[in-house]
């Protein structure tokens, strides 16, 4: 199985995604949070295989966050899951450690896909 754990400040989000990830082969939601701040504490006490990150939080943002998880934790593969679509976030994303960047709303047709890549590139 992949331990995975969701991070957004949206509730209803993370209810809408985790109904998405149970289409996802082999993939359990060990976790959610609301901050990077949050996600990095859930990962160390996790050690998840997958984050699926948000960008825009308060407190620590996503980027933060992704460079923070990969700083301690190498092995975490991180997507980004977000709603904006802006080549400087992407390029960020992707500089900063994370694996894939998928927006929300293609999520249905496209996160279990990214998820595969993710896993088999680790």
């Amino acid at each position: 199985m992949i331990k995975t754990i969701l991070v957004d400040d949206n509730p209803n989000f993370i209810t809408q995604a985790i109904r998405y990830l149970s289409n996802c082969d082999d993939l359990v939601v060990v976790d959610t949070t609301a901050n990077g701040d949050e996600a990095v504490s859930a990962v160390l006490e996790q050690k998840p295989d997958l984050v699926l990150m948000d960008i825009r939080m308060s407190g620590v943002n996503g980027l933060e966050a992704t460079q923070q998880i990969k700083d301690l934790s190498p092995e975490t593969e991180i997507i980004i899951l977000t709603g904006y679509d802006l080549k400087e976030y992407r390029d960020a994303a992707l500089s900063r450690g994370a694996t894939d960047y998928v927006l929300k709303k293609n999520m249905g047709n496209d996160l279990c896909k990214a998820i595969e890549r993710a896993m088999n590139s680790s």
